[in-house]
Formats: C-alpha cells, structure tokens, sequence
C-alpha cells in the first residue's frame, strides 16, 4: 500500500509504499529488501532525504516455523489497537495457508515491540548471529573513522588498533564504497584517500596479502586459460593442486570454475594425492585429502540439485500441460520457469519429434511460444522492436515497422543493433549475426 508522507528535511509531500506483510517464502524479495535496511524506506523526489517510515510489519518463514508482528513503540497504539492489528495482521497471512500445512505456531504470533530485536530474529534465520550484526556495525564504524582519518598515519594507527576487524566482509565494504564514490563522481578527495587505504590494507595486514596472493592467482588462471581457448579439467586440476594448501584460494577456484568440476577433474587430484603419499609429503598429503573430499561432497551436492530441479521442471511442466487454460498456467508459473525449465522443454520438444507425437508436439510448442511471448513482454521497448523485426519476416514489412518510429528513437535503436552484432562476431551465431547486419541497412 502507499501513505502520504512530508520529507523531514524540506517538507515536500509525496506517496511512499508501505510493506507490512513479508513471506519469506512467497515474497523473498521483501526479505531481502529488510535484510538490506531497503524497506519501508521513502526517498524524497526533491531532495533525496531518506525516511526510515514507522509501520507495523508481519513476517512469517514457514521454514523456519517463525511468525511475529512488530509494532513500533513510537505509534503509541493502545493495547485493544495492538491485539486488533496483530490479529488482522496474522489473518492475513494465515488465510493464504493450505490447511494440510498449517502448523501451530501459527496460532501465537511473537509480539516485538523494537526493530532491532525483529531484525536479530530475521537475520538468525540466515545463520547470522547478534554477535556477527555487532562485528559488522564495528567495522561500519571503522570504516567511516578511517574515511575522515586525517592523514595516512592516522589511518595506520586505526588499522593496527582494530586489526582484527579487517577481514573480507570488511574489504567487501571498503569495495562497495569506492564504488558508489567512483559511480557519484563526488568527493574526490575521499576517493583518493580511500583507495590509498585500500593499497596500504593489501599490503600491511595478513587478510590483505591473502586477499592479494588469491587476486593474482586468478589473474593467472584467466590468462592461462584464455590462451589455450578455455579453461581444460588439465589447467583447473594443475591450479587446484597448486594451491590446494591455501583453502581461501582453493574456494575462489572451485567458485569460478564450478561448471568444471567432474569425475576427470577428481581423478586427477586423486592421482596427485596418490603422488603426494608416494614421495611421503605430508603436508600435500593433507592439504590433497582434503581437496579431495570436498571435490566429491560438491560434486554429490550439484548432482542431487541438479536431479532436483529436473523432477521440479518435470512436475511443473506436467501440470501446464494438464491445465484447462494453458496461457494461464503459464502466466501463473512464470515466477519458475527458469534456464533449467526451458532447457527440460527443449529436451521434451525434441523427443516428441522423435516419437512423431504430434498432439503432445503441438502443446509443447505452444507452451514455448506462451513463455517466450511472456519473456517478450519483460524486455526493455528497444529490444522488443529488435525482436519484431527479427520475426517480421520480408523487409518490406521490417521497413513499415522502421517506418512507425518515432524519427528521434531510430539511432538509439540503430546503435543498439550495431552493438549486438559487434559483441557477437567469433562467438555467435553467424545466421544471426547476419540478420542484425540486415537490419542495420534498414536504418541508412
């Protein structure tokens, strides 16, 4: 809903959405909107003051069995007011429950009367501790001390004072802020000031030479691998190996090259731990067990969610197929037709054309064309007018289309098509980079 609302800084009036109900389940991205402080904030159109607005909020996480209602103190509802809101509030959300999943929790909602004991209990379930939100708001507060640090020594002694509070999430931070300040193109001075500190933080702590060491081993990879053509199960093993020791290195690897890990990759780890006991190194011999056994648990996990998400598109699929109205249960699936789904279709198109079965055939295209009809409709206006000039057909008709332009949107969408087929030449299609061609004549 929206509410009325005055900016405190230069009083202009605006409407501000207002979230009171947030399902982790049915509704995540309100979750992470609140994880992020993003919610029920308003952002002046005039002057830019963010308001953190007072709103009663419900939420609930099936998951974990959890249902509370905050009610800010400073609304100075009376009791009978309270008791009626969280009621209607709970109702809500319990009205949206199948009967075979309700639980008895859902029957005593907790009352929170202070936003930061609602938050400690929504970031508990993410495993986040009021001890880790506490380390985190001290390394906030570093990182804005060392911001207005009067010069590099002073920066050195903060750092040195509270070194233990330097850590990736604290690099991470430092990196988000750069960001921002390089984005905004203000506060020059603080940028420089800024990134010397993040030069002097990589050099002069152990987390920063850490952090270093594994920038420059990826550095490495990608080159590598760039000059062979791609990353090969050879060069990923050889990087694994060598620096199977350093579990921080070794996790960055397996994160950028997850799509690589496979039964060639794991034997030969296995055949250089094999190696590693032959010569009696026992250090590598640890640090290769250990590499290891954690090959194969990520393997054993990425082929269950793998199996997962197949039986999840399977049932998906079969139950728009059994629908009355198909466009509708497309509509209303949507949400979890994901890259897995289109590729379990394509697979089912394809077998029906083997299997000659022509009824089923033509369901499956059909619920192709309705995603890809949906899909359409979620592109910005330019890419939707490429799309329908790649579909038109003749040029003459691509040339009326041209033609019901407005005049001033033809070299936008000209330079757009150039573009798509510049990135495309040597790792495209070449049919299609041929249509692209095609349409850029449309605009000469």
């Amino acid at each position: 809903m929206q509410t009325q609302i005055a900016c405190p800084r230069c009083q202009t009036r605006f409407a501000a959405d207002v979230h009171q109900l947030i399902d982790a389940q049915r509704t995540p991205q309100l979750k992470q909107m609140l994880l992020s402080g993003g919610l029920n904030v308003a952002n002046c159109p005039k002057c830019g003051t963010s308001t953190q607005l007072a709103a009663p909020m419900l939420y609930h996480d099936a998951d974990h069995q959890l249902l509370m209602v905050y009610v800010p103190m400073e609304l100075n509802l009376p009791i009978k007011e309270q008791e009626k809101l969280v009621g209607e509030m709970t109702q809500a959300i319990v009205k949206e429950i199948p009967p075979a999943q309700f639980k008895g929790y859902l029957l005593q909602p907790q009352t929170i009367i202070t936003m930061k004991t609602f938050m400690e209990k929504v970031f508990a379930t993410e495993g986040i501790t009021p001890e880790m939100l506490e380390r985190q708001s001290n390394q906030l507060k570093l990182l804005e001390q060392l911001s207005v640090a009067k010069d590099g020594t002073a920066m050195r002694q903060l750092v040195q004072e509270n070194e233990k509070l330097v850590d990736e999430y604290f690099f991470s931070l430092l990196g988000s802020v750069l960001q921002n300040l390089m984005q905004s193109q203000q506060g020059e001075n603080q940028l420089v000031a800024l990134s010397n500190l993040q030069a002097m933080l990589y050099m002069e702590t152990e987390i920063g030479r850490q952090m270093e060491r594994r920038q420059t081993v990826m550095r490495q990879l990608q080159k590598e691998a760039k000059a062979q053509g791609g990353l090969t199960v050879e060069l990923f093993a050889k990087y694994l190996i060598e620096n199977a020791a350093d579990e921080g290195t070794t996790i960055t690897l397996l994160q950028a090259g997850q799509a690589g890990i496979n039964y060639e990759l794991m034997a030969q780890v296995s055949n250089a731990l094999e190696a590693a006991e032959a010569q009696k190194d026992a250090p590598q011999v640890a640090a290769l067990t250990k590499l290891r056994d954690l090959l194969m648990d990520l393997y054993t996990q990425m082929q269950q969610q793998a199996q997962l998400a197949l039986q999840q598109s399977q049932q998906i699929l079969s139950d728009i197929l059994k629908a009355p109205n198909t466009a509708q249960a497309v509509q209303e699936r949507l949400e979890e037709l994901d890259e897995g789904f289109m590729y379990h279709l394509a697979g089912q198109i394809k077998h029906a054309e083997n299997k000659e079965e022509t009824v089923l055939l033509a369901a499956l295209r059909q619920i192709h064309a309705l995603i890809m009809r949906e899909a359409e409709k979620q592109l910005p206006p330019e890419l939707q007018l490429i799309n329908q000039l790649l579909h038109a057909g003749d040029e003459s008709l691509q040339r009326q289309i041209v033609a019901s332009m407005p005049p001033e949107a033809r070299p936008r969408l000209a330079e757009i098509i150039e573009t798509m087929a510049a990135e495309m030449v040597g790792n495209g299609d070449p049919a299609m980079i041929e249509q692209l061609e095609r349409l850029q004549d449309l605009f000469e």
